[in-house]
């Protein structure tokens, strides 16, 4: 019979843990449809207010999260409660109604003990009940499991039409709820994708750019709400981009306060945007070491706030030292755009940059505490600059005879030092030919003066052909090649003094026939200046016309008379008097043309006219007379400074020739050409001579040309020449040399034809001159002597 007691008490127990559990779960599920509504409740809420404030969605967590913790220790605090054996019975006899109250006798009658077996088991059998057949749903109330039921299928209903209103918007709404902390936005017709910059520190007084991404139905413009403390509010309008039309910009004034921002577009709002002023970091202290390449010969040196020279040449090695305020998360040293050194996660006042300093771009340090702060430093970069060449007395166009020394001066200037200077030949299709080379002899100057002297009988050109020079010069810089200056280009051109006489011909055929229409335009314009001098004089109107036909016609002949002056080695010594004619006498008249104009007194003026038109016109008159005396003399010079450089010429060959024939280091092939040049330059001499004594048939020199004609053709130079240069060609120089000697000698006996020639025209010359001032000297004598004479007379009057 115990055993039967304790299947009884057992059963009850089962009976209560299993009712406890369905009434555990009942509470659960009667929770998460309480949290369901609730969460449903603010979805709404959120849903159609367009997005609840954020303080209201924390509310409504909070309350959800409380519920939901009350709403477990509920179910945890239902599950762990008991029910006694006598309430289980009662339980269990109103869910099964036949017992008569049977079991909770016997259940009170087991549990007191005062009872014999025998009654309770009588009292069991009045009323016998299955306990197994007793279900623990039969133990609660039969409304809850309906009441659950009803709710589920409403909120089912409710979120259902939730969903089907707008899915997007109902999840956006949820997730708001659910995480009010999060920076989930509404659902709206606009969508704000991205906003930048967020959230952001700037300088103070800095502008603030706003840059808005927009998605779903675009608006017209958007706008940015800036609130900050202490100022009023900014409303700033965004405007699209032209190539982006979902990108909004805009830009705001100086912000001076701390605040937040939100975008404003459409229907959709963004959150705010924390916004803070801070001030830019300044460079408080600075120290540069530098170090200049050793290219410049400088020392290290450093540099202060206080230097009054700042200058860094490039390529140095610089060592910055900087302190900064505030504190700095990274500091960066640049140059123009270039990053030269970079330090991150500084977080200290001070900073030390090392690196090189580049020839372009300025320098500054970029300084980085919250905010960034770009700082132009003072030093300024000095970049080693190529040297510069300049040409000193010498033009850039020279005309010499073959043989003639070439002389070029040049100035070599640098910035540091020049090391070395070079003369080069320009080709037209090949490198430069190096010349000569020079080195300074002081240590590293900055400017080196010098003359390259080249004999120009080695070079292989021909007669009117154009040789291309330039002088370089380099420093201690790197790749001093490549940095090279050079001078302009020096033109040296070889004559042909056949062709030069021919052509001097023409040049003073050409000056003759000009300078002959000149005279003739400035007589014709002369006498039309006289007439209307004439009419001014007679009170009479000048015509407007005339006198600017007068003054054309006058500026025509200054136009050409400047022309004219191109030939200068035809004018010889007369050039000067014409370019003084241009800007003297030639200006005056015009500018008194120019004043007829604007006067009405016309008289004086066209009177002045005339005066300066007929100096002009005894000027020009002058030159055309002495421009034949002058070519004569030119002629004479040209002469006798061919024959200067032939003999020069051959000399200087006859020299190589015996220091080839020692074995010395000559070039044979440039004595052979020099030689062949020489034989040319003796028949052009020869045909110069004979010219000469045409051109001057009754002259004295005429008869000195034709004796060095007959000089050169008794002592055969020319064929002498050309023998010798086939002999040198054939390396026979035993026979050669004696023929150049012979050459020289018939040179230098025509030489010192034409130098007796001149010492004796000299003479006479001198004579004629002293003779001319010995007879003015002696009528000055006659007329002093007349003059006391009349003084003598006048006094006896006067008494």
């Amino acid at each position: 019979m115990l055993t039967q007691y304790d299947n009884l008490l057992q059963e009850l127990q089962r009976l209560g843990c299993q009712r406890q559990r369905r009434l555990a779960i009942s509470a659960g599920v009667a929770l998460i449809l309480a949290a369901a509504a609730w969460l449903w409740f603010g979805t709404t809420m959120d849903l159609c207010l367009g997005g609840l404030p954020v303080s209201i969605r924390y509310g409504f967590f909070l309350v959800l999260l409380a519920g939901a913790a009350a709403g477990v220790w509920h179910c945890i605090r239902c599950y762990r409660r008991r029910l006694t054996n006598q309430a289980l019975a009662a339980l269990i006899e109103t869910a099964k109604p036949g017992m008569r109250n049977s079991l909770i006798n016997a259940v009170q009658f087991l549990e007191g003990g005062q009872v014999g077996e025998e009654i309770i088991s009588a009292v069991l059998q009045e009323a016998p009940l299955d306990l197994l057949s007793v279900r623990p749903a039969e133990l609660l109330s039969r409304r809850l499991p309906k009441m659950l039921q009803r709710s589920s299928c409403i909120l089912l209903v409710l979120w259902l039409a939730l969903f089907c209103y707008s899915p997007l918007a109902a999840r956006q709404s949820v997730l708001r709820i659910l995480a009010p902390f999060s920076q989930t936005q509404p659902v709206t017709a606009t969508r704000i994708a991205q906003v930048l910059p967020g959230d952001c520190s700037l300088r103070r007084g800095q502008e603030l750019a706003l840059s808005a991404v927009l998605a779903g139905k675009i608006p017209a413009s958007a706008q940015a709400c800036i609130v900050q403390e202490g100022q009023q509010d900014i409303t700033l309008t965004l405007l699209p981009d032209e190539d982006e039309h979902s990108t909004f910009s805009g830009q705001s004034t100086a912000l001076f306060g701390p605040g937040k921002y939100r975008i404003l577009a459409g229907d959709a709002v963004s959150p705010w945007f924390k916004l803070e002023i801070v001030s830019p970091p300044a460079l408080v202290d600075w120290e540069a070491r530098v170090t200049p390449p050793e290219s410049t010969g400088k020392k290290s040196y450093t540099l202060k706030p206080g230097s009054q020279d700042l200058g860094v040449p490039a390529d140095s090695l610089l060592v910055f030292k900087g302190s900064a305020e505030p504190v700095l998360q990274k500091a960066l040293l640049l140059q123009g755009n270039k990053v030269i050194q970079e330090l991150n996660d500084l977080n200290s006042k001070n900073f030390t940059f090392h690196g090189p300093i580049a020839a372009q771009g300025n320098l500054s340090v970029r300084l980085v505490a919250g905010v960034e702060s770009d700082i132009a430093l003072p030093l300024l970069i000095l970049p080693d600059r190529q040297p510069k060449v300049t040409l000193v007395e010498t033009p850039l166009k020279i005309t010499i005879q073959k043989g003639e020394p070439l002389a070029v001066g040049f100035l070599a200037e640098d910035d540091y030092a020049i090391a070395r200077v070079g003369l080069e030949q320009v080709l037209d299709n090949a490198p430069p030919e190096q010349i000569r080379t020079a080195s300074p002899e002081q240590e590293r100057p900055l400017r080196f003066p010098g003359r390259f002297l080249i004999d120009t009988a080695s070079f292989k050109a021909r007669s009117g052909e154009c040789l291309r020079f330039r002088v370089w010069a380099e420093d201690y810089g790197r790749e001093p090649e490549q940095r090279r200056g050079y001078s302009p280009l020096l033109q040296v051109v070889f004559s042909d003094p056949g062709k030069d006489q021919e052509k001097q011909a023409e040049e003073l055929q050409s000056t003759e026939s000009v300078l002959a229409e000149l005279i003739q335009k400035q007589r014709r314009n002369l006498q039309a200046t006289q007439s209307l001098a004439d009419l001014a004089l007679l009170h009479k109107d000048v015509p407007p016309d005339a006198v600017s036909s007068a003054e054309n016609e006058q500026l025509q002949i200054r136009q050409q008379a400047v022309q004219i002056l191109e030939f200068r080695e035809i004018l010889g010594g007369l050039a000067d008097v014409l370019s003084g004619l241009i800007n003297e006498e030639m200006l005056r008249v015009l500018d008194v043309f120019d004043q007829l104009h604007r006067t009405s007194d016309k008289a004086p003026l066209l009177q002045q006219a005339v005066i300066w038109e007929t100096r002009i016109l005894a000027a020009l008159t002058g030159l055309a007379d002495g421009l034949k005396a002058e070519q004569s003399q030119k002629d004479k010079r040209d002469m006798f400074a061919f024959l200067q450089r032939l003999v020069k010429k051959q000399k200087h060959n006859l020299d190589e020739s015996k220091k080839l024939s020692r074995n010395e280091d000559v070039s044979l092939e440039a004595l052979v050409h020099n030689q062949d040049s020489i034989s040319e330059d003796i028949l052009a001499f020869a045909d110069i001579c004979l010219d000469q004594a045409e051109m001057r048939s009754e002259d004295d020199f005429a008869l000195q040309a034709r004796q060095a004609h007959k000089l050169l053709e008794e002592g055969k130079a020319y064929d002498k020449s050309l023998q010798a240069t086939e002999l040198l060609e054939g390396r026979k120089l035993s026979a050669g040399i004696p023929l150049q000697e012979d050459v020289l000698r018939t040179l230098l006996e025509v030489l010192n034809v034409l130098n007796q020639w001149r010492m004796n025209n000299a003479r006479r010359i001198l004579e004629e001159a002293t003779a001319v001032l010995q007879n003015t000297a002696d009528k000055l004598d006659e007329l002093e002597k007349q003059q006391a004479r009349i003084a003598e007379v006048t006094r006896d009057l006067k008494k």
